[in-house]
């Protein structure tokens, strides 16, 4: 009986030990593919960016397993240990619907750079773009937003921005139901070395002023369309994001590198572009109202200039951004701007679009908005269209003139283009169109049949005056088809045509 007890024990542990293996195994396979680059994208210069995620952010990317998000998690935090303990720079850009107190933001990419020294933020030589690994975090996953806090809110990272105000509001402050609640520190936004806070320099127009060769390998700036769903408050970035839109996300940490790079600040460190930001932060941050005053005076005079769909959005940002601050702080809401929301609100009732009180963005396809997301100019091209043929219906219901129907046997586009409904006072070229139709039927009586202008009997009425004699004038064809003038249009001629051409 001993023997049985010590042998089932035995079994027991072998049992345990071989599924203590297999676990092992399991845990090793998934450690090597997640360092082995299967929930990483690329950048257009071939850098890889670790996607940090507990859903699918990237659409060639596959959802990760609880294992997975394990390994992830521990892989992205040996990766901000080494940038704690370095006193790394790290560059940071943030992309979302929007940006500010109306906005809500979607992702964060941060990468380690050795373009500027950690201490004295003065440039460094660097031979060619940085090749550490990246991280794409997802706002929307709760251990991403507190990877993000840790990294934004620590003073032994300095994070390189270009216009890191709209970030640093959306950070702390939206989404409104639910603010992040992150807090910026030791931020540098290079923009300022560049610019005042007045008035700024675009990306755009900095990449302009760099070497071509700096820039090598990117995609323009503007290369996602943000107006056209965001004119109808819906997400112009749904997830999961296509891989356009993952990669445009990643590369602006590139385009910030080529900056710091190739271009020489005045007082060739940028301490005082950093002590710029550090003030204007205080004051940004310290209630919501703070920003609104400059950018609404922005916006409201951009309102007049803009046209179509870029009026649309704008319009949506001016009536969220004041949705959101009176949600936040109603004591702070300026009185002055009732003018200009009262403006936002009568376009948007035009255009049919609806703001929630929550704030929320739409979804072009489960709205069914696919065909109503259309360009300014389509949308010029329809109306002008439509008043058109209004025109044209209300003159031939003016002079009672039946419309022509197409003749789909002959496929003439003449005869198409004649179809529609005449006017009294384009006689000629309707009896110009009769002639042809006439022309043809003697030609090949067969493929002809007798259009909605004409009887069964072989009699033609004319707009409005049958059986009348038409003018006398010279044909246009070649004289050995037809005779040079038109017979009358009565039953007699028409006989008399089928006698001559032999007809029974």
């Amino acid at each position: 009986m001993a023997r049985k007890k010590r042998t089932r024990k035995g079994t027991e542990q072998s049992h345990e030990g071989g599924s203590a293996k297999v676990e092992g195994a399991e845990a090793r396979g998934v450690a090597a593919r997640v360092r082995g680059g299967a929930f990483c994208i690329k950048s257009s210069l071939g850098v890889p960016f670790l996607v940090v995620s507990d859903r699918q952010l990237v659409a060639d990317l596959p959802s990760p397993s609880s294992e997975e998000q394990r390994e992830i998690m521990a892989l992205c935090s040996s990766i901000t240990d080494v940038w704690v303990v370095r006193k790394a720079v790290v560059l940071a850009d943030f992309e979302g619907e929007l940006m500010g107190l109306e906005g809500e933001l979607v992702s964060a990419a941060f990468q380690r750079t050795f373009s500027l020294d950690p201490m004295s933020l003065r440039p460094l030589p660097l031979p060619g773009v940085g090749r550490d690994m990246g991280l794409l975090i997802d706002l929307g996953c709760e251990k991403g937003r507190g990877m993000v806090k840790r990294i934004m809110e620590s003073d032994s990272i300095s994070k390189v921005i270009w216009g890191a105000d709209g970030d640093a509001v959306s950070l702390l402050f939206t989404p409104v139901p639910r603010p992040l609640g992150i807090r910026c520190t030791r931020v540098l936004d290079a923009q300022l070395a560049f610019s005042s806070v007045g008035k700024r320099l675009g990306m755009a127009k900095m990449l302009e002023r760099l070497p071509a060769e700096s820039i090598a390998g990117l995609p323009q700036k503007a290369g996602i369309d943000f107006d056209t769903a965001h004119s109808l408050n819906c997400r112009a970035l749904p997830l999961p994001l296509e891989k356009k839109l993952a990669t445009y996300a990643v590369d602006d940490l590139h385009r910030l590198e080529a900056v710091l790079r190739s271009y020489k600040v005045a007082s060739g460190a940028y301490a005082q572009a950093e002590r710029t930001t550090s003030s204007l932060f205080s004051l940004i941050l310290s209630r919501p109202s703070a920003s609104t005053d400059a950018k609404i005076r922005q916006m409201q005079s951009l309102l007049p200039v803009k046209t179509g769909v870029a009026r649309l959005a704008l319009a949506v940002r001016i009536k969220r951004h004041l949705m959101a601050l009176r949600r936040l702080a109603p004591s702070e809401f300026p009185a002055q701007f009732d003018a200009v929301e009262t403006e936002a609100a009568v376009i948007l009732s035009e255009a049919g679009v609806a703001i929630p009180e929550d704030l929320s963005f739409g979804h072009v396809r489960e709205m069914g908005l696919e065909k109503d997301v259309k360009t300014s100019t389509e949308r010029e091209e329809v109306q002008s269209s439509d008043a058109i043929h209004e025109v044209v219906a209300t003159q031939a219901d003016a002079v009672g003139t039946p419309p022509v129907q197409n003749d789909t046997k002959t496929h003439d586009p003449q005869r198409q283009t004649d179809s529609a409904p005449q006017p009294e006072d384009s006689m000629g070229s309707l009896k110009k169109s009769k002639r042809k139709r006439k022309l043809q039927r003697e030609r090949n009586p067969k493929n002809c049949s007798p259009s909605a202008g004409e009887v069964a009997d072989g009699t033609e009425e004319v707009a409005g005056r049958p059986g009348q004699k038409q003018k006398r004038r010279p044909s246009r064809l070649p004289q050995d088809d037809v005779k040079s003038d038109d017979a009358p249009a009565g039953p007699a001629s028409v006989k008399r045509r089928k006698k001559v051409k032999g007809n029974p």
